[in-house]
Parts: C-alpha cells; structure tokens; sequence
C-alpha cells in the first residue's frame, strides 16, 4: 500500500483479494494464489475502498513435482530381469506411471542395464545405483545387487528309456541359468522316479531297472522341475556266457559235453546249452551238436565259443586225443562146436572213432575152473571136449565180453542142438557145413523168416536158393570157424566130393546121417545153374534135380583155407 505521506507498507494480510474466476485460481487471506483449473483471469486486492491494479492470472498443466522408483531395492540373479517403475508426482497431486518416458540411469552399466521403458536386466555380478530423470526431476536412487544365475530350466534326457531288467541307464540332466549358460548337474539335482518298484536312480543318475513294467521319472533342484522321462523295464537281458569246463580233453570219436550258462542283467543264470550258436575254430578236429556235445573228430586241438544274443562267451580249449577202446566183439556170437570139432572165435576191438582191430591173439580168455566141456587157446581156437554149455570170457584193456559154448555129440541128436557139423572132405582143410538146425541158426540170430523161409523140416529150417545163398554170406559176417569165405557148394562138389564121400551106394543115407548127424531127407541147393533154376543133389540117394529158386532145400556152405 502507498500512503499519502509517501510510505508503503505489505498489506497482503489484510486486504481482500478479489480474483475474477475463482473457478480458475484462489487466493488465501494472506495472498497464496492456487491455480484450480487450466486458464486465464485477473486479481485485483481492494482495502479502504482503495482497488488495487490488475492482475492478469494464466493457470498451466500441472508439472512433476518429483519422481518414485519402486521397488526401492532389488536382488536379481545375474541374467535374469526385473521391471522398474516409475512413478511422477504432479503439482495438482496427482501421479502417473511414467516409466516409458523417463530416461534410466544405472551408475554402473556393466552390472546391470535398463531399456527406455524399465527392465532391468542383470549383467553381472556386483552393485550399483539406479535413477530416473524427467523435466529436470531426479528420482530416488535405487540400490541393485546382481546375484548369481539362478536354475530356469532342467532337461533330462535321454526323454524316453528302455532299459533291461536288472540293466542301468546313465541320464543326463542339464540345467540351464538364468544367463543363458548351462551345465551338468546330474549329481546334484533329486532323482523321483513315480514308481520306485520298477525304477530307481542313484544320486549321480544312474537308472536301475528293477521289475518289468512303466513308470516315470522327473528331476528336481531350486524349485525347479525337469521334462518327465518315460522308463520301460523290460525283460532280463543276457550280459556273460560261459563256458564249462575250461578244458575238453576227449579221445577222437568220443563225446564230451559243454554247457553254456548265461547271466542276465537281474543276476540270474540259466543253461542254454541248447539255444547257443557253438563255434568251434576248426571243425576238423571237433565238431559240436546245437545241444553243446563235443565230438572228437581227428587228433589235435582247438577252440569253441558259444554266441547269443551279440553276447560271445569265453573260449574254452578241446584237446582231441588218439582214439581208445570202447568195447570188444565176439564173433560168432555164439559157439556150436561138435565134439572133437575145433572153431574160432574172432575178437573185434571197438573204438571210439568208429574203427575196430582184430585183437583175438591179445586178449585174455578165462574160463571156469571146473570147465570139462571144452578148453580155449590164446588165441581164441575153442575145441569140443564133450557135451554141454559153459561160458567163457574175453577180456583186454577194461572191458570183457562173454559167448556161450555149446558142445554137441556128432550125431542125430546133437545136430538138432545148438551145434553145426564142419565135415571135412579132402583132408586139406576144405569144410562142409551141415544144414543149421532151428536151434543153432535162432541162437545167432539168423533164425525165422528174414534169414530162412521160416518153414521147418523136423529140427532144421528149409531155405529158397536166394536164401540159402545169403546165409553163407552171413557165415562170413560171423566168421563161422574163424573163416569168411563160405560159400555155397558147386553141384560137382555136392554129388562128387560130399555124396560121395562114403562111396556112392544107398548106404551113404546110413553112413551121413548116423555117423554126422546130418538131415538127408530134403535136397540140397548148388550154386551151379540149371535150365529154370538152380542144381540140387538129394543126399538120400544122390539124385540131382533143377529146381527154380522158389523151391525149399537145406543148405550146406563150404569153405577152403
């Protein structure tokens, strides 16, 4: 105020203030103008009636008044992010989210930066500062501290297993960080299996099958879960064969059994010797049926692995020795001497290899000590002594073999036995046989309808010509007197050598039979051809006939050193 006296003085205390708008500004007692609302007005002051100049009032846009970061204080693990805001305080009071708008400054960029509109992204590990500027208004600080990278994702794989029982799995779980990196923490995350009867893992993820079916299996460290992995326990595989034993010695020819025994991925075995490939490395000197026999086929040695399933066992060693005895043959297989008559008995020695040896000069014969009925040379030459049976016993190496002995008189009687007539014609050691009697061919075996046409004359089988023929043959097989060249007597030797032996008269029925035991009541084959068939000579009277080979005669085999 100017007063009238030339002073002044501040009355804005105690004047009335008079704005044209109060819509658009206020004005307290003491002279604070607010601007209420964007504008223009004038303001004048009035006291004593006194009105004071005019004042012109334009109301703006209210400005920022100050700015607030939140949060106010952030740990962030180092690749990670976090969103700032920014929020204005205006003049009018009111706020906003400016965080788009202000400009972001970290005192230390290297530890963590900002985009224009407010995350932050962790760079490394460390502190530092954080601001926001606008309008010349700076914000509070705050304070950042960058941790290090924490787990965001754990992959496990392989995703999908199929593991054996009893079988492991290496899995493989790898983390990756909230700054992009990654890593193996296998042995350091929790392994949970849903089912801990079909599966489990160790701490280091090492995947056991336990029983057959499917389960599931996730990983889990920080709070954070891997990708599931579907696990399949199936059947038990093998994972050894072996072999036993270590060493085959076997001789050449003989068996010997290996077996194969496999392990399975649950620690079971089993033998499957049966279901193996056996490989043997030369198969020249043993060979190996799918069973697992080892045979020895020459002498030396070799090798033999057994496969299954890609798995191959350890190798044993054959060793195939010289063959060895397996038992002794006698033949005849029976003897039937005639009192004072001499036969011979062969001693065949088998062997492993299939072979076989006359060994009759080296084996041993025993006979019981009371034996009266015939006696034995070493070299196997039996003599009736007088009728009766024993048995005697050929022994070499181990093994024996025992025939009987039938001791016939040389007559009727005995003929009829188990007994066979060698006659002797010339003195030179050439041999007729008389006709076998059903006894003595039954004894050997050679009886009934598949040697002889199973038709009987009295005591004595009857044969066709093929079948006469054939059983001289199996004089031969049995070496019959020690001999293999019997054969069947030509129709010369039948009438001139054997009828006529005693003299060609109706006596040689009495002298043959009586005094020999032969049958002459039937005709005897030849081997000599006739018109039809073959000759025969009727021994009764010497008549001789051709007779087809379906007719039914004795046989007489004849045999010359």
């Amino acid at each position: 105020a100017n007063y009238s006296d030339n002073t002044s003085s501040d009355i804005s205390d105690s004047v009335v203030w008079r704005p044209i708008d109060t819509s658009t500004v206020t004005v307290t007692s003491n002279g604070v103008l607010s601007g209420s609302s964007v504008g223009a007005t004038t303001l004048t002051v009035v006291k004593d009636n006194v009105t004071s100049n005019t004042v012109g009032v334009v109301v703006s846009d209210a400005v920022i008044t100050s700015i607030s970061v939140t949060p106010s204080l952030v740990s962030i693990a180092k690749g990670q992010n976090q969103a700032m805001t920014a929020t204005a305080i205006y003049s009018d009071n009111t706020s906003s989210d400016i965080s788009d708008s202000v400009t972001w400054r970290p005192a230390d960029s290297s530890t963590a930066t900002v985009t224009s509109n407010g995350v932050l992204s962790s760079s490394n590990l460390g502190t530092t500062t954080l601001i926001a500027l606008k309008e010349g208004i700076t914000s509070n600080p705050v304070n950042v501290e960058v941790t290090n990278a924490v787990i965001t994702d754990i992959t496990v794989t392989p995703p999908n297993v199929s593991v054996a029982k009893g079988q492991t799995q290496a899995l493989t779980a790898t983390a990756t960080y909230s700054d992009n990196t990654s890593s193996d923490i296998s042995d350091s995350i929790t392994w949970i299996p849903i089912d801990t009867s079909i599966a489990a893992a160790t701490s280091s993820g090492v995947l056991s099958g336990s029983n057959i079916g499917t389960t599931t299996l996730t990983a889990v460290k920080d709070g954070v879960a891997s990708n599931p992995v579907n696990v399949e326990v199936t059947n038990a595989v093998i994972t050894d064969i072996s072999l036993t034993p270590s060493i085959i010695t076997v001789a050449k020819g003989h068996n010997q059994t290996a077996t194969a025994t496999a392990t399975y991925s649950d620690n079971t075995t089993s033998n499957i010797s049966d279901s193996v490939t056996w490989i043997p490395v030369d198969t020249t000197t043993a060979t190996v049926t799918p069973q697992g026999q080892v045979t020895g086929v020459d002498v030396g040695t070799t090798t033999l692995t057994a496969v299954k399933d890609g798995i191959t066992s350890n190798s044993i060693d054959v060793d195939v020795t010289n063959a060895v005895m397996t038992g002794l043959t006698l033949s005849p297989p029976l003897i039937g001497v005639v009192k004072g008559q001499t036969q011979a008995i062969t001693v065949t020695a088998n062997y492993s290899d299939g072979t076989s040896s006359d060994v009759s000069q080296s084996v041993a014969w025993w006979i019981p000590a009371d034996t009266d009925e015939m006696s034995v040379t070493s070299d196997g030459m039996v003599t009736g002594l007088t009728p009766g049976s024993r048995t005697i016993t050929a022994s070499k190496n181990g093994f024996t073999k025992s025939i009987d002995v039938n001791v016939c008189y040389l007559d009727s009687n005995g003929l009829e036995g188990k007994c066979i007539d060698l006659f002797e014609t010339n003195g030179k050691g050439k041999w007729f046989t008389s006709t076998p009697s059903v006894a003595y061919l039954d004894s050997l075996g050679l009886g009934g309808s598949n040697h002889t046409d199973g038709i009987q004359s009295g005591k004595f089988y009857r044969f066709t010509w093929t079948k006469a023929n054939a059983l001289c043959t199996k004089y031969n097989t049995i070496k019959l007197a020690g001999r293999s060249n019997w054969r069947l007597p030509t129709l010369d030797e039948l009438k001139d050598e054997l009828y006529a032996y005693y003299g060609v008269s109706p006596y040689i029925r009495a002298k043959l039979s009586t005094e020999r035991g032969w049958s002459i009541s039937r005709h005897y084959w030849a081997s000599t051809p006739g018109g039809p068939g073959y000759w025969s000579v009727y021994m009764y009277n010497g008549f001789r006939g051709d007779y087809t080979k379906s007719f039914r005669f004795y046989a007489s085999c004849v045999s010359e050193p």
